[in-house]
């Protein structure tokens, strides 16, 4: 038996794999313990750096080995049956792992310890499988972009044809790969949490509960949520979903402000920091309190919006393409799965293509994983990816901050 893992700042998941047959057997997610130190990579940087990278080391490896008992509880088989693993995460998140110095990841020229791929006895790694079953890590980019943005190009196929194609991994560190024909160009740009629900008032991660969907209809809000049951917060989806609906609506400006004088009447309601839509009143919550989209969210989304437009607009400059000479636009991550492809273009999250051009992969890191756990020869690609990819290091690009702060509006509207 094997397992890939994909370790993300926010989100854990764990795959059972049958090594004989290639059968998937199981598969669990869960929120990274890590999150209680901190939402994003730098906050864990920091703790790190002020001694707690052990404490972190176990939040991430207690994670890993409660999937790895449901998985296996799943399928009916002791976690000692599992021989082989592969791991896949950003470089902060693999050298927390480890147990190594990350600190040198947060400073210029954010060079990694260790970046090629590993091979380690899962007792040295303090993974719950066979002591003796080794433990695959994917070789990493730069410090920035890791192993999963490389299982990302695998799962993908990115670099194997003449096609010119953009994938973007929508978490907490959004991986923009660019393929023009054979060649791979990558970043990795600061789009913080709220993609997957964190930092977000109400905000939580896609699960039952979760608004995945918002519009409005004769001037009153309409959600859908995950699960069909009573609402307990607000998905990165429905906070993408949210905010178009309010574009079509004429009731949030391209900077992000309410336009209450436009509004209905009972559409908004006055807020401990201001005004705030009610998307679901305390009558109808599953939580028994009101569940609202702030001025806040806004602003957030329009931060993560603002950095992946950026990233991608920087991409495609050094590759010497125009955002109309995309030809696929591949969205992936767990956000991908809910997302409204058509409103995330609405808002400038994803370039204006037509519908059928835009792809959700879903855990493409995972399946990268997945095929690395099943293929020595995927092993071999995955080298071959990172070796290929020329990485554009953001936060030193001299045009970064002037096409980040041209991002941070919505597109008019038609």
């Amino acid at each position: 038996w094997g397992v890939a893992c994909d370790l993300g700042t926010t989100t854990v998941a764990v795959y059972l794999l049958d090594l004989n047959t290639g059968e998937q057997r199981a598969a669990s997610v869960a929120l990274n313990r890590q999150t209680a130190y901190g939402e994003d990579v730098l906050s864990r940087l920091d703790r790190a750096h002020a001694g707690e990278a052990e404490a972190l080391r176990r939040a991430a490896l207690e994670t890993l080995n409660d999937l790895i008992v449901q998985v296996c509880r799943e399928a009916g088989l002791s976690p000692q049956h599992i021989y082989e693993a592969t791991l896949v995460g950003n470089p902060c998140m693999v050298h927390l792992l480890l147990g190594l110095d990350p600190h040198a990841i947060g400073l210029a020229p954010y060079i990694p310890t260790v970046a090629d791929a590993l091979d380690l006895p899962a007792r040295e790694v303090g993974l719950g499988i066979a002591p003796g079953g080794n433990v695959h890590l994917l070789p990493a980019v730069a410090g920035y972009l890791g192993a999963d943005a490389v299982a990302d190009a695998l799962a993908a196929s990115l670099g194997e044809d003449e096609r010119v194609r953009v994938l973007v991994d929508l978490g907490t560190n959004a991986e923009i790969l660019l393929s023009r024909g054979r060649e791979l160009f990558a970043c990795a740009a600061p789009a913080g949490p709220a993609f997957e629900g964190a930092r977000i008032s109400c905000g939580m991660r896609a699960a039952p509960g979760a608004i995945d969907r918002v519009w409005l209809a004769d001037g009153r809000v309409q959600v859908h949520v995950l699960g069909e049951r009573p609402a307990l917060g607000l998905a990165g989806s429905g906070l993408v979903s949210a905010a178009a609906a309010l574009r079509r609506a004429g009731l949030l400006s391209a900077r992000g402000r309410f336009l209450l004088e436009r509004a209905p009447a009972g559409l908004f309601a006055q807020g401990r920091d201001g005004p705030e839509l009610v998307l679901v009143p305390e009558a109808a919550s599953g939580t028994g309190r009101r569940l609202t989209l702030t001025q806040r969210d806004v602003a957030e989304l329009l931060l993560a919006r603002a950095a992946v437009a950026a990233g991608l607009r920087l991409l495609l400059q050094e590759a010497g393409l125009e955002e109309n000479d995309l030809e696929e636009v591949l969205l992936a991550g767990s956000f991908g799965n809910f997302v409204d492809r058509e409103e995330a273009m609405e808002i400038g999250l994803l370039p204006r293509l037509p519908p059928g051009r835009v792809i959700g992969l879903g855990n493409a890191a995972g399946a990268g994983a997945v095929l690395a756990l099943l293929s020595l020869p995927m092993r071999r690609r995955a080298q071959e990816v990172a070796r290929q990819i020329r990485y554009v290091e953001l936060s030193a690009h001299p045009e970064f901050r002037e096409a980040f702060v041209r991002a941070m509006a919505f597109p008019e509207t038609d």
